[in-house]
């Protein structure tokens, strides 16, 4: 079964149905959203200086870190509308002071297979999005990276975190800390999956076993698509309207986190008093 580039999820998009999935689960006590914010990067040589963020609290878990999407590549002409990968980690442990926590960071993976330069052509450039996962623990210094990728390993697309690892000191081994699941078959479904792998971290649950099909990309409710669907965009729009109690979202409008939160009802629970 074939699906337009319709149903590839661009950072746009991408953000809007992360924030949609958030807040639903916000709405339903599954876990509070205490603020989002706004994260100055000192470096403008890579792409963009800011990215959003959201932290999450939950009963008996250090707080979860989620932020906007960023990229794997140094080169500010590729994605320049992305922040990368290590200037994020790198400020976010600058920034937050909590003694423990976990940084979620879906990326986009956007440099050359084999390190080929992007002056050859589009068709050397991958296009993929993973799941960053950083844990924590300021006492012992240590941060662990783990990612959490939808398809197979691939040989010929070099892996920038070794790099950023070894720069900023993190703890990563490919071997044991690259999780390759294999499940997706196409090249459209993998932001649908670092919904549900980030989904799944939230309830505590391991990211292994999710499977999507492409007549069915969203994890938590049956949407069906027919094989010739010509309304895969308004699916995706209605979603994060209903999501986010938007009455019409043009889908190019990059919405902000912060000015979102801000208008986030309370949900009275023993989880928020908890943590008010």
């Amino acid at each position: 079964m074939f699906y337009p580039q319709a149903l590839r999820l661009s950072g746009t998009r991408f953000n809007n149905l992360l924030l949609g999935v958030l807040t639903k689960k916000h709405r339903e006590r599954d876990i509070n959203i205490e603020e989002a914010q706004l994260l100055q990067l000192p470096n403008y040589l890579h792409g963009a200086n800011t990215i959003e963020y959201i932290k999450i609290t939950q009963e008996n878990v250090p707080p979860i870190y989620i932020f906007k999407v960023s990229k794997d590549s140094q080169t500010k002409t590729n994605e320049s509308q992305l922040a990368y990968i290590g200037d994020v980690i790198q400020q976010a442990r600058t920034h937050i002071t909590d003694p423990c926590y976990t940084l979620l960071l879906p990326m986009r993976q956007c440099r050359g297979f084999g390190k080929l330069p992007l002056l050859l052509g589009n068709w050397v450039q991958r296009q993929h999005i993973v799941l960053v996962q950083a844990d924590v623990n300021t006492a012992t210094a240590i941060t662990r990276i783990q990612i959490h990728d939808s398809q197979s390993w691939s040989y010929t697309y070099p892996d920038k975190l070794n790099e950023i690892a070894s720069s900023l000191s993190l703890h990563y081994s490919p071997a044991e800390d690259y999780h390759a699941y294999g499940r997706q078959r196409d090249h459209v479904l993998c932001g649908y999956y670092v919904l549900a792998y980030i989904a799944k971290i939230l309830a505590g649950e391991s990211c292994q076993d999710v499977a999507l099909l492409l007549n069915q990309p969203f994890f938590d409710e049956t949407v069906q698509l027919a094989p010739d669907a010509t309304n895969i965009t308004s699916i995706i729009k209605q979603r994060i309207e209903r999501d986010l109690h938007i009455q019409s979202l043009p889908l190019g409008v990059q919405l902000d986190w912060p000015s979102e939160i801000r208008i986030l009802p309370e949900v009275p629970s023993p989880l928020m008093s908890h943590h008010r």
